[in-house]
C-alpha cells in the first residue's frame, strides 16, 4: 500500500492526464460502435449495450452474447482489442518498474529509518561486523552507513532487518547521513576509515549531529591529544591496547586472559562480563553509600562493585574503586564485574537494561 500510494504521487499528473484522455476516447469509441451496429443485426444497440461489449472484450472475458456484425464495428473491435493489450501490457510494465525501484532504493536506505536512540556505524568491515553483532545481540537497533552496494546484501543475509538498517551513501556525504536519523542516535561509531580521515569525518559530524556521543579506534597513538581536542570522549588506541595486552600476557598471563574475557565476545554462563547500571530513584541503593551498595550487590548477587560513575550536565567522571563513603546518586551509574548468567536478575534489580541511558 505504501509503494502504491508513493507510485501515484509520483505519476499524478501523468495518471491524470491519462485517466481524462482514456475516458474521452473511451466514450467516443462507445458511440462510434453503436451508430455502425445501428443498422446491422448486432444486438448493440445503446449505450449500456456498447459498454457492455466494451469491458468484456478488454477483459478478455468474451462472453460471445454480443458483437458487432457491420465492417465498422469489427474494425473498432480489432483496434479496442490491440489498445486494451497495449494498454494493460504498458501500465503493467511501469509499475513493475516503480515497484522494483522503489525495493532497491529502500534496500539503499533511502527512505531513512526510524530507530530512535540507536547505535550508528560509519563504514563496514570486519570489525564493523563484530560491533554489529554484539549489538544485536543486546536487542540493540543499529543503523550502518557504507558506501559498498555490494555489502548491503551481505549484511541484510547475516543480521535481522528489525534491528539492521544500511544506509548507501558517500562517507564524505555528511548531511545524507541524516537517513540514518544520527541526530536522534546515542551512539556513533566510525569504522573502515583512516585515522585522517576519521578525523575529518567527526569534526564535520560533531557540527551537524552534536547529541550523540562519538567512540573512536585509532591506530596512530600521538592523534589522541587531537581527536580529543576535536571533542571524542570515548577514544580506543588499537596499537595501545594491543602492546598492553602482549606486555601483560609476558608478565601476567592469568591478567591478560582475565582481561580478554571480560571483553569477549563468548555469551555462555560461566564467563564474566562488565557491566554498568543506572541507579533509579526508586532503587534501595539510592542515597546510599558506595560501601553499602558494595557489600549489598555482593550478597545478594555474587558481584563485584569496581567503580562508579558521576554525571553532571554532560560531564562525566569515573570514580575507580570509589572510597566506601561515596554517595550514590540518581542517575549515577555503577560499574561492576558479574557472571553472565546474573544479568537478568540484575536488570530486574535495577529496573533498566544494562548500559548507557540517553
Amino acid at each position: 500500500m505504501q509503494i502504491l500510494n508513493s507510485f501515484l504521487k509520483k505519476n499524478n499528473l501523468k495518471i491524470l492526464a491519462w485517466i481524462i484522455g482514456s475516458i474521452l476516447l473511451f466514450h467516443g469509441y462507445l458511440y462510434l460502435m453503436i451508430i455502425f451496429e445501428e443498422s446491422s443485426p448486432s444486438m448493440i444497440k445503446s449505450y449500456p449495450d456498447a459498454l457492455w461489449y466494451a469491458l468484456v472484450t478488454v477483459t478478455t472475458v468474451g462472453y460471445g452474447d454480443m458483437y458487432p456484425h457491420s465492417a465498422g464495428g469489427r474494425i473498432l473491435a480489432v483496434v479496442l482489442l490491440f489498445c486494451s493489450v497495449g494498454l494493460i501490457g504498458y501500465f503493467l510494465s511501469k509499475f513493475t518498474n516503480f515497484i522494483l525501484t522503489q525495493k532497491e532504493q529502500k534496500k539503499m536506505g533511502n527512505y531513512g529509518t526510524e530507530f530512535k536512540h540507536h547505535i550508528v556505524v560509519i563504514g563496514w568491515d570486519d570489525n564493523t561486523k563484530q560491533i554489529v553483532k554484539n549489538v544485536v545481540n543486546e536487542n540493540r537497533n543499529i543503523a550502518v552507513i557504507t558506501p559498498d552496494k555490494n555489502q548491503i546484501d551481505e549484511i541484510y543475509q547475516e543480521f535481522p532487518a528489525k534491528n539492521v538498517f544500511v544506509l548507501f551513501s558517500n562517507l564524505s556525504n555528511y548531511a545524507y547521513f541524516s537517513k540514518a536519523n544520527i541526530a536522534d542516535s546515542s551512539v556513533v561509531v566510525m569504522s573502515a576509515l583512516t585515522d585522517t580521515e576519521k578525523l575529518i569525518t567527526v569534526v564535520n559530524l560533531k557540527v551537524l549531529y552534536p547529541k550523540p556521543r562519538y567512540v573512536l579506534t585509532i591506530n596512530d597513538q600521538s592523534l589522541v591529544e587531537t581527536f580529543v581536542n576535536a571533542g571524542v570522549e570515548n577514544l580506543i588506541c588499537v596499537n595501545s591496547i594491543s602492546s598492553h595486552l602482549t606486555a601483560s600476557y609476558i608478565f601476567e598471563p592469568a591478567v591478560a586472559s582475565y582481561s580478554i574475557e571480560l571483553l569477549g565476545t563468548q555469551h555462555n554462563s560461566e564467563t564474566s562480563d562488565i557491566e554498568q547500571f543506572i541507579i533509579k530513584p526508586n532503587n534501595i541503593l539510592c542515597n546510599k553509600n558506595y560501601g553499602f551498595a558494595f557489600d549489598y550487590i555482593k550478597k545478594e548477587f555474587n558481584t563485584v562493585l569496581i567503580g562508579l560513575e558521576k554525571r553532571n550536565e554532560g560531564n562525566s567522571r569515573i570514580y575507580q574503586l570509589p572510597d566506601d563513603n561515596i554517595v550514590l546518586e540518581e542517575s549515577d551509574y555503577l560499574i561492576l564485574i558479574t557472571k553472565r548468567n546474573q544479568k537478568g536478575q540484575l536488570e530486574k534489580f535495577f529496573g533498566v537494561h544494562e548500559g548507557f541511558i540517553r
